[in-house]
């Protein structure tokens, strides 16, 4: 029968042979191994608690899709390879995020330590000595007759509004920095009690002693250099100061 149908039409009975290496064939009847693999990744996003015996299961099958559509895949419920590679770039993206939060609060543990453990830095974990003023007229006489002073205190306002704290304490970081550059070194380090993150706090001390430097106050400088309580951080610093006294004849 089957050389009676290849003499009479060779390549439709060629198009009606089965071919082994079609990749629908292996998804429409994936391998154990493979649907092993797809539920220990479900268990472990937590949306599979069923056996990882590679028996595709409506379990499995409910899984999955309720994967697809968190993962924002199409929602078909098979059991496919490309499945269980995105299943373990979740998994390694996932355990990548929660190291880098975990390395974030040792970091930010040992920050604020170190910041705890010097006498001239301590008080910079505490609450501003300096309240914000409150505005019942708003920014507009500022913004209609502005001063430096007006216009920082603006800022300062201003940064409060800012919900996440990163962003906020990059706007006080700013704000010191100029407050720094104008003589304010007081208000300068009130700017810097705002600052949630400790380590923002130590690099910003850093920053403060090479502005310090560059207005030609070194002793000021030196003194806010000597006070960073992170060996590196302070060394840095200083290389900072010696530039500015180098730039500026000093």
């Amino acid at each position: 029968m089957l050389l009676a149908i290849l003499a009479a039409d060779p390549a439709g009975a060629a198009r009606s042979l089965p071919e082994p290496d079609r990749p629908g064939l292996e998804e429409a009847a994936p391998s154990r191994a493979l649907v092993v693999r797809i539920q220990r990744s479900l268990a472990r996003e937590g949306l599979y608690q069923g056996p990882s015996d590679g028996h595709l299961s409506a379990a499995v099958i409910d899984a999955i899709r309720a994967f697809q559509r968190r993962a924002g895949l199409a929602v078909d419920g098979r059991a496919t390879r490309s499945l269980a590679d995105h299943l373990d770039t979740t998994a390694g993206a996932l355990n990548l995020m929660n190291r880098l939060e975990e390395a974030r609060r040792t970091n930010r543990a040992k920050a604020r330590a170190a910041l705890a453990g010097g006498d001239a830095t301590r008080d910079l974990l505490g609450p501003p000595q300096t309240p914000l003023a409150t505005r019942a007229q708003g920014f507009a006489p500022c913004r209609a007759a502005p001063t430096v002073a007006c216009l920082l205190d603006d800022a300062l306002a201003e940064s409060q509004r800012v919900p996440k704290d990163e962003m906020r304490d990059w706007v006080l970081g700013e704000v010191m920095a100029v407050q720094a550059r104008l003589g304010q070194d007081g208000a300068a380090r009130d700017s810097l009690r705002r600052v949630a993150d400790p380590r923002v706090v130590l690099t910003a001390l850093r920053t403060l002693a090479a502005v310090q430097a560059e207005s030609g106050r070194d002793a000021a400088a030196l003194a806010t250099a000597r006070s960073i309580p992170v060996t590196s951080m302070r060394a840095e610093a200083l290389g900072r100061i010696a530039r500015a006294q180098a730039d500026g004849g000093r």
